[in-house]
């Protein structure tokens, strides 16, 4: 994705002042099929979306392990998830420290702080337990919604919501649910490791409270470990970590629904700090929770499921995450031509300078030529045909000359001049 700015209302001299020099213009967003790849089948040129930023529908995973189920009147609603890359366009501005040239060689970008974010709508999850209104309150037990421990997306991927602690940090691993873990035999692997019942365990009342697991690793030795209602399983070999969601015994046979996490992927969200992700701090990509107290009767929270909830409780619905960019890009450490700023998923925001209305470089004075930034994938910034330069796919005549030149000078196979050709005639 190219964006320039066209912008000719400036002063002339301010492009010569890096305390002032133009500006970009306007605020982009960029959600699911903004992106695209392009490829050539059989010489035919053909763009798909990219599937670079994800659109998914999570619920919630409710843990029933120690309660009576005939207690219980919950909710589970379907929490719309979107990722959304946000550049406020309007604060990069570029300069030219030297004389006039429309040549890039020595412009500068600078990108102020709280220029580049990302962030994942996640559908107002609960951060914490939903408190039902009494009016509606049915049985000990009145809650509506447990504290969320279904799926999330992030960065591009879904994970499972580990924890939650405080509201303010979550922890989110792979991992897999897997239902089919009995005490007849071992389950399928995850990561290695293969899960079997040992037995349950049983509160006074005969409601199960926890789940004795045998666990079989990877190099075939054998441990046992336990899950309830109130924790976790401890950490096996530091990699691996269980949940209990679910059991109960029918005769001799045993049956539980387990979520085995993979602790060798987490992602931990902390409001007000920085981005951890595989045990590495993102430096000044910081995390920012905007959270809702109550759906009561709130339309814009969109879960009708939720308009039950207590309006004197003040609960916690998580209705996105942003992690922005929070270090100024000015000055000595502004940008050059073709520098990038890594984000946090598989994205770079790159400066690239001035680039004709065909995003080519020109110097030749015949062309008007803007400055341009790049947001996208490493290798949407390169081409896969060889003579096709970014934004690939659209094949210019100044691309068919350069290769017909490469190849007289025997650099390149007339075949591929032959498929820039093609590609060329079907561009255009």
């Amino acid at each position: 994705m190219y964006v320039q700015d066209l912008s000719t209302t400036e002063n002339p001299s301010d492009l010569y002042n890096a305390s002032k020099g133009f500006y970009f213009q306007g605020q982009n967003y960029y959600n699911k099929g903004d992106f695209y790849s392009y490829t050539w089948p059989g010489g035919q040129v053909s763009n798909i979306p990219a599937g670079l930023l994800r659109t998914d529908s999570n619920t919630n995973i409710q843990s029933l392990l120690g309660r009576n189920l005939s207690d219980l009147n919950l909710v589970n609603p379907a929490h719309e998830m979107k990722e959304e890359i946000f550049i406020d366009s309007a604060h990069l501005s570029y300069y030219e420290p030297g004389t006039s040239s429309r040549c890039s060689s020595t412009l500068q970008l600078n990108v102020p702080r709280n220029t580049v974010y990302y962030r994942v709508y996640t559908g107002y999850i609960p951060a914490k337990r939903l408190t039902r209104d009494s009016t509606s309150c049915n049985g000990s037990d009145c809650y509506l919604d447990f504290e969320y421990r279904g799926k999330m997306t992030f960065l591009g991927e879904e994970y499972f919501v580990r924890d939650i602690d405080g509201v303010y940090t979550i922890f989110l691993d792979k991992g897999r649910l897997i239902d089919n873990v009995s005490s007849a035999g071992f389950s399928e692997p995850y990561d290695g490791y293969r899960f079997k019942v040992n037995h349950l365990i049983y509160s006074a009342d005969y409601v199960v409270t926890g789940i004795v697991l045998d666990v079989q690793k990877p190099n075939g030795s054998m441990i046992q470990t336990q899950v309830s209602q109130a924790a976790n399983s401890p950490a096996i070999d530091g990699l691996v970590e269980i949940a209990g969601v679910s059991a109960q015994e029918n005769g001799n046979l045993a049956h539980a629904s387990i979520i085995v996490y993979d602790l060798s992927t987490e992602v931990v969200l902390q409001d007000g700090e920085d981005l951890e992700v595989r045990g590495v701090v993102k430096t000044d990509w910081e995390v920012y929770f905007e959270v809702s107290d109550t759906c009561a009767g709130d339309s814009l929270c969109g879960l009708t499921e939720y308009y039950a909830m207590s309006s004197d409780s003040i609960d916690a619905l998580l209705k996105d995450v942003t992690v922005r960019y929070n270090h100024d890009l000015e000055g000595n450490e502004s940008m050059g031509v073709n520098q990038s700023l890594a984000l946090p998923n598989s994205f770079m925001f790159k400066f690239r300078g001035y680039l004709n209305n065909n995003y080519r470089e020109s110097c030749t004075g015949t062309q008007p030529v803007y400055a341009t930034y790049f947001l996208g994938t490493l290798e949407q910034d390169s081409c896969s045909m060889e003579g096709d330069y970014p934004p690939c796919g659209t094949v210019s005549i100044t691309e068919v000359l350069d290769m017909i030149t490469k190849w007289a000078a025997n650099q390149t196979d007339i075949s591929h001049v032959l498929a820039l050709i093609t590609a060329w005639a079907q561009s255009g």
